[in-house]
């Protein structure tokens, strides 16, 4: 093939990518705007098994378990929080069992550990138990005092599967700030976006809550090494059940403020990205087929989208070459000009308004490294298939 047919072809496809995720974004980022606020129930009927797994998380686990029995606005004999202990020293242990009787202890010790199989045997620990729904949080993760009202207010409604808002614990140097609002317009634009759209929402691995039945019967069929929350959304939707997003029900989470942890954390999620992509790039144009839209879009486009970085990349290189090369025709400056324009735009609107301060033009000077190290990260995408790759957590307290 002719080297120059084959740029051509090569550009005409990046292209074609970037005019659908401009307006991918644009669209469901405009239909956020139009997000209500649901109501609250004052009659709590759902229990609730709060699952918490904590690998190595001595530092965090115990003031975590702590603050969330002690915060939590729900009949103490409608929730039980279950610390899932991974390789935890004996001391940490003891202390997380005189917490409390909502708190208790599952110990496990794995070859290789992973979130799927320290879930998986908590919940057999726990199947004479009468739960209605399992809360999964991770060992940094502080619920909202009205966390478990608000999802109970929306099994209430008949949602088997629920995603709460991850929120950040932290914003204590620029990076912590960028990581969170990353979180913050993705919960815009994908998971308000697309339940006005009345699509499922994507889920954050933490913050949510399944039907018991439901999730004890996906979990058991699965074996993920990382990105377990790809795996379950995609299981759920085929199921031909609904994922709702709950802004109002927030969780806490901590955010990466070390460029180290950062990288090593984006290489699992990129390589969670990439394989749960191939894995279910023809299940997504099966739900196509029958109809099943919250599978095709989970799978072709939620998957398939690059990262924001990559993104920003893409859509600026193509309106440089649009300058630098204006006999290509569908590189015509004025088309690149509103793709990049678009998705700018679709950001913006997502970003909440808490975030509009000098911290954030102040953070957005140290964009250009936080974006080479997510490429750096690409490169050694390799290195997360080989093992787990666990991110340390630290103390924060919250914002509010």
């Amino acid at each position: 093939m002719n080297f120059s047919l084959f740029l051509w072809i090569v550009t005409g496809l990046i292209f074609f990518y970037a005019v659908i995720c401009s307006f991918y974004n644009f669209i469901f980022a405009f239909a956020s705007l139009f997000y209500k606020r649901g109501t609250i129930s004052d009659n709590p009927k759902t229990s609730f098994l709060v699952l918490i797994p904590a690998y190595k998380e001595d530092e965090i686990i115990i003031d975590s378990a702590l603050r969330n029995a002690s915060v939590i606005d729900y009949p103490m004999d409608k929730f039980q929080i279950v610390v899932i202990a991974d390789q935890l020293q004996t001391k940490s242990i003891e202390q997380l069992n005189q917490i409390g009787p909502n708190v208790s202890v599952h110990e496990v010790a794995f070859e290789k550990s992973t979130k799927v199989k320290s879930l998986n045997s908590a919940i057999s620990a726990h199947t004479q138990d009468s739960f209605d729904h399992i809360v999964i949080l991770d060992a940094d993760n502080v619920v909202a005092p009205d966390f478990l009202k608000r999802v109970n207010t929306c099994v209430e409604q008949g949602y088997k599967a629920i995603q709460g808002r991850r929120k950040a614990k932290n914003k204590n140097n620029d990076l912590s700030l960028l990581d969170g609002l990353s979180e913050e317009i993705n919960n815009s634009i994908f998971r308000k976006g697309g339940n006005v759209l009345r699509f499922s929402s994507p889920i954050s691995g933490s913050g949510m809550s399944y039907e018991y039945d439901l999730l004890k019967e996906i979990m058991e069929s699965e074996g993920a090494l990382g990105g377990f929350d790809k795996m379950l959304q995609i299981r759920v939707v085929e199921r031909r059940v609904k994922i709702k997003y709950c802004a109002e029900a927030v969780v806490y989470d901590e955010k990466t403020d070390d460029q180290a942890v950062f990288k090593n954390q984006r290489k699992r999620w990129l390589n969670s990205h990439f394989t749960y992509f191939k894995r279910f790039v023809g299940n997504g144009f099966t739900g196509l087929f029958k109809l099943n839209f919250d599978l095709f879009n989970l799978a072709i486009f939620i998957h398939g989208l690059l990262p924001r970085s990559f993104n920003v990349i893409i859509l600026g290189a193509l309106l440089v070459i649009s300058i630098l090369t204006p006999d290509v025709y569908f590189l015509h400056f004025t088309w690149c000009f509103v793709l990049f324009s678009m998705f700018l735009i679709a950001n913006l609107l997502a970003i909440p308004r808490e975030y509009w301060n000098i911290q954030l033009l102040k953070a957005g000077l140290s964009l250009p490294r936080t974006m080479l190290n997510m490429f750096i990260a690409l490169l050694k995408i390799n290195e997360s298939k080989k093992s787990f790759i666990h991110t340390p957590h630290k103390k924060h307290s919250t914002n509010e």
